[in-house]
């Protein structure tokens, strides 16, 4: 809610919903203070600082304990009426998968992309593959992405269950494709920086599915800034109120609340 400052939902921040943040930040620090989603501020550092310089339409898809997308058209930002633009991981399952068969590793019953392709769901279906226990690779952030450089090298199993996942991930990419014509679309996350086989195969399932579509799947890119594209993004974000509005008039940052500090 960028007009009370305060998070109206996130499931990674049970208990954080409906608090003043903004307010109680500004009186802490004694600075002006706006909320603001993850994942946008991840789109706004790739697109002022890393893969998306330059490029005025772009879309961000970020992979972690679900998946979103920030968007940015003609240059701006752009949150939508509730701050809810880019929502894409609250997509059903059915809209990319006509056939579960296909997809043994990954699919169990979810019902939003968003859980079929979340990081903890791909740990899940990578073990299951290897014949390991979910928790395994759960447990050990540096086994995982050791299996996923596996599938680089040529694991038969680790490929299987990335194949998998490729296809509604290439649909998700699709679906912002032919919604919002992006120039480009930057995808970031653990799990795409650390696969270059996943990134190739979303390419190759971009190049079979929209042949005829206007598109160019190397336009399909990973990130620059990997951890610190939402710390880049956050301070951008501070300099654009301090430096643009005297500038440019902004439909981005001219109006979005600020929560002040008073002495």
């Amino acid at each position: 809610d960028y007009q009370k400052g305060e998070l109206t939902y996130a499931d990674t921040l049970q208990g954080w919903a409906h608090k003043p943040l903004a307010a109680r930040f500004a009186q802490r620090y004694r600075v002006p203070v706006q909320v603001e989603n993850d994942v946008k501020v991840v789109t706004l550092g790739e697109s002022l600082l890393g893969a998306g310089r330059g490029v005025r339409n772009m879309v961000c898809v970020w992979i972690g304990e679900g998946v979103g997308s920030g968007i940015i058209a003609d240059g701006q930002l752009v949150r939508g009426g509730a701050g809810n633009a880019g929502e894409i991981g609250y997509l059903e399952v059915g809209y990319a998968l006509s056939d579960p068969k296909r997809m043994q590793h990954l699919y169990r019953g979810q019902r939003f992309l968003g859980d079929l392709l979340s990081e903890c769901n791909l740990q899940a279906g990578l073990a299951r593959a290897l014949g390991l226990q979910p928790e395994q690779l759960a447990a050990e952030r540096e086994s995982f992405l050791s299996v996923l450089h596996d599938g680089d090298h040529g694991n038969v199993a680790v490929r299987e269950c990335l194949d998998e996942y490729a296809y509604p991930l290439a649909a998700l990419c699709m679906a912002v494709i032919k919604m919002l014509n992006p120039t480009l679309v930057v995808l970031c996350g653990d799990v795409v920086e650390h696969s270059k086989y996943l990134v190739a195969k979303v390419r190759k399932t971009l190049v079979d599915e929209m042949a005829n579509f206007p598109f160019r799947p190397s336009s399909v890119i990973v990130g620059q800034l990997r951890q610190e594209a939402g710390i880049k993004g956050a301070i951008a974000l501070a300099l654009l109120h301090i430096f643009e509005p005297p500038v440019v008039s902004s439909r981005n940052h001219r109006h979005l609340h600020m929560a002040e500090f008073t002495s």
